[in-house]
């Protein structure tokens, strides 16, 4: 957390919150370690997969104090580049921060497997005051899962420049985007303040107090580079799709997990998933398998009743194989209002020549519920469904003298799908 201290020169000082545990909101430090001579604090260490980054900051350009066109994506990926330079860990690693697609996630609502990097009106529904940004640490007892949200205080005067701290007489203090981002990044990987004299002389973008110094010092690189961490040699990520869901009450949610090894050799086989999100209550949560491969996908579904409250239930899942554990996130909403998220069956019936058959009987069979929708072909051997909730569903279509005909469809959400039923005559006995 960056902070302006109350002396008439504006100086600056900087820490962090830490949530630790399962999870425990800590002060500033939880947990300190090995240092140098005159030096860096180390925190629990980050994951073992690095850190990908869902920077959601403006990418407007706008002409800077002293650091050319830019905007502030572009600033925020510049300081976590600088970082990568470096190289962080005991065997450097110079692609620990990589970028991930900006996903809109709540960075205080506890943990989503996302760290997210974005401007915030509030410090987590608490007024900024002096702090001009923070970092929260999260993970679960023995750094199984981890994450770190980096907010910064959208109501600031920010710019980009480097040199000294830019005072003005009309505006007072106009800080420096990019050396709040390296400070706050760094908490990211896993460095503290330094703990006081000797260790508050020696120059570092990580001292809790600003100064002029605008990029990484050899004592920042010393800390990043005392982290116990080792990026694996094999590694896998889950990814779910969608990756949200509004439901109706007494309705089906579908999400497929699908496993990607990241390194070679790779992980074979995820040979646990667990749900650690919230299921509904009055609702079962189920997967299909809990072994997930490269080539064979896993459905994870959560089916409510009409008991089923309305809300939100995030739903967290958690994979381990070969040593490695990974998180994955999806948000699940059940509400009343759900229109958008309906889906419809269109049914044609024809015979073997094309022609239309009329009266046709048609049922719609939901594949969980074994609830059906009962209905009829028009003189043109058309039928158009209701609005029904997405989910697996067989559409079965039968006429006196012919053979039955049966399809088993997935809607999704907002889905329209046709289904066409072409049905054989049934030979008369002779």
């Amino acid at each position: 957390m960056r902070q302006r201290s109350a002396s008439s020169t504006k100086r600056n000082f900087w820490s962090h919150l830490t949530l630790c545990g399962i999870i425990v909101l800590g002060a500033v430090v939880c947990l300190t370690g090995p240092r140098n001579a005159y030096s860096f604090v180390l925190l629990p260490p980050p994951p073992s997969q690095g850190m990908p980054l869902s920077i959601d900051l403006p990418t407007e350009t706008f002409n800077s104090l002293g650091r050319g066109v830019t905007s502030f994506s572009l600033l925020a990926e510049g300081a976590a580049s600088a970082w990568n330079d470096i190289g962080v860990g005991l065997s450097p690693d110079h692609a620990f921060f990589t970028k991930s697609t900006p996903r809109q996630r709540d960075p205080c609502a506890g943990i989503d497997g996302i760290n997210t990097v974005t401007f915030s009106k509030t410090n987590c529904g608490l007024g900024w005051g002096d702090v001009l940004g923070i970092t929260i640490r999260r993970w679960f007892e023995g750094n199984n899962v981890f994450e770190a949200d980096v907010l910064f205080n959208d109501t600031a005067q920010w710019d980009a420049y480097s040199g000294p701290i830019q005072l003005f007489v009309t505006i007072g203090q106009v800080d420096d985007f990019t050396r709040t981002a390296l400070h706050e990044f760094g908490h990211a990987l896993g460095l503290g303040h330094p703990p006081g004299a000797p260790g508050q002389s020696a120059p570092a973008i990580m001292k809790s107090k600003s100064t002029d110094v605008d990029s990484l010092q050899p004592d920042d690189r010393d800390g990043a580079h005392a982290i116990l961490y080792v990026r694996p040699t094999r590694d896998f990520r889950i990814d779910v799709t969608p990756e949200s869901q509004t439901i109706r009450p007494g309705s089906t949610a579908e999400f497929v997990l699908s496993a990607t090894a990241t390194l070679q050799p790779g992980i074979q086989a995820i040979d646990l998933l667990s749900l650690t999100g919230t299921c509904p209550p009055n609702a079962t949560c189920a997967f299909d398998s809990l072994e997930l491969t490269n080539a064979t996908p896993v459905t994870y579904k959560v089916t409510t009743t009409a008991a089923t409250p309305i809300g939100q239930y995030p739903q967290r899942i958690v994979g381990i194989g070969g040593g490695v554990t990974r998180l994955t996130t999806a948000a699940l909403t059940i509400s009343a209002e759900v229109e958008e998220a309906l889906a419809r069956v269109f049914v044609t019936v024809e015979d073997d020549q094309g022609e239309p058959i009329p009266q046709a009987r048609i049922r719609v069979k939901h594949q969980v519920t074994k609830e059906k929708i009962k209905g009829v072909s028009d003189e043109n051997g058309e039928y158009v469904s209701p609005l029904i909730n997405p989910a697996d569903y067989k559409v079965i279509c039968k006429q006196a003298g012919f053979a039955k005909v049966k399809e088993v469809i997935t809607l999704a959400a907002g889905d329209e799908q046709t289904v066409n039923c072409i049905l054989d005559p049934i030979a008369a006995e002779e």
